[in-house]
């Protein structure tokens, strides 16, 4: 019963992308979402197979929420660190929500590491300041440090050329 619960959860918080606009707009959305938050979660895992549209969220979520960009996959670099231009209280002022205190996002891309490696970029410290915003592109491959707490978007391609679906999780 409980997994049925799960997963009627989870379908209920599927979101259908048709094209960039509605990736755009799904960023704007979530992110007002996650200003509203507990403080407890500061990462979001972003799941999905090449090309789902992972890095593109990112880059919208990080222009809506006022990072300096620009905003390029972490793909060689592993780890981008983006200061925001502005404080993410601006955008949740009327919430008066913890994450109204955001000061930095970091974007990473794990698809060539493991958890030692993302362990030595500072991870538990990075994770642990929840002034940070953590964006995480192939989180799979680091599954063993994730947060007990976190957002988890599982990106998938749609039925047309260009449709994509996200599937919410919030754990």
């Amino acid at each position: 019963m409980i997994i049925g619960v799960f997963m009627e959860k989870e379908l209920k918080n599927l979101k259908k992308l048709k094209n960039l606009q509605d990736t755009k707009r799904f960023a704007e959305e979530f992110l007002s979402e996650v200003l509203r938050g507990d403080e407890e979660r500061n990462v979001i895992l972003l799941q999905g197979e090449l090309g789902t549209g992972k890095t593109t969220f990112s880059q919208f979520l990080l222009g809506k929420i006022g990072a300096k960009g620009p905003f390029t996959s972490p793909t060689f670099v592993i780890m981008k660190k983006y200061e925001l231009r502005r404080r993410a209280s601006q955008l949740s002022q009327k919430l008066r929500s913890p994450a109204s205190q955001l000061k930095n996002i970091y974007h990473l891309d794990c698809c060539r590491v493991d958890e030692e490696s993302v362990l030595d970029l500072g991870w538990e410290e990075i994770v642990g300041d929840k002034r940070n915003l953590v964006l995480v592109e192939w989180p799979e491959k680091i599954k063993q440090i994730w947060p007990e707490k976190h957002w988890l978007l599982k990106f998938s391609y749609g039925s047309g050329k260009m449709n994509r679906e996200v599937k919410i999780v919030k754990i």
